[in-house]
């Protein structure tokens, strides 16, 4: 019994850690018409990964994981990860957006 009691606790623990690790994944919920595309055509992030959790990003973004910084349409592949990227200061996402777009 005590074997059997701590094989489920292992596998919760395991699953746990598979749920945060994959858990902010870049599936995104379709808007507009249908096909993926939004009233003018897909909505697209400037940036090719996540500047919060570096996975990249799906080419149509509902508007929860899209913010507008310093002329840039910034996108994230979850929409937990746009209230933590207004959450940092300004420093912090200037230096993200080097680090996204080094040489503008």
């Amino acid at each position: 019994m005590n074997n059997r009691l701590t094989g489920i606790g292992l596998c919760t623990v395991a699953l746990v850690g598979l749920l945060v690790v994959t858990g902010c994944g870049n599936g995104s919920e379709s808007s507009g018409n249908g096909n993926g595309q939004g009233a003018r055509g897909p909505v697209k992030a400037d940036n090719a990964a996540c500047p919060i959790m570096d996975n990249p990003l799906s080419a149509d973004l509902p508007t929860a994981q899209r913010h507008e910084y310093k002329g840039k349409t910034i996108g994230f592949c979850c929409p937990p990860c746009a209230p933590k990227w207004d959450k940092l200061p300004d420093a912090e996402k200037d230096a993200l957006m080097a680090k996204m777009f080094p040489g503008s």
